[in-house]
């Protein structure tokens, strides 16, 4: 029979990188707000990234700019319950 951390860390290691790292924020509120003091226990590391500067650059005309948002803003701010 597991104790509950390990059945805790079992279920957490099943979850996604991002259902943790909320799991996480709510232990940390819930130590918080116990009064328990985090600050000698080691903190993650987040993942390594892209830098911005690898990240392709492009410019848009105004024109064109305008044209993408007037399409988001017809396009996607519709609610057609219907179709779900």
């Amino acid at each position: 029979m597991a104790t509950v951390p390990e059945e805790i860390q079992e279920i957490v290691e099943q979850l996604s990188p991002d259902s943790q790292r909320r799991v996480l924020e709510f232990v940390r509120s819930l130590s918080r707000s116990r009064g328990i003091d985090l600050s000698s226990l080691p903190r993650s590391v987040p993942p390594p990234g892209t830098p911005a500067s690898a990240l392709p650059h492009f410019e848009l005309s105004d024109e064109d700019a305008e044209a993408m948002e007037r399409a988001i803003m017809e396009d996607c701010e519709r609610i057609y319950p219907d179709e779900y």
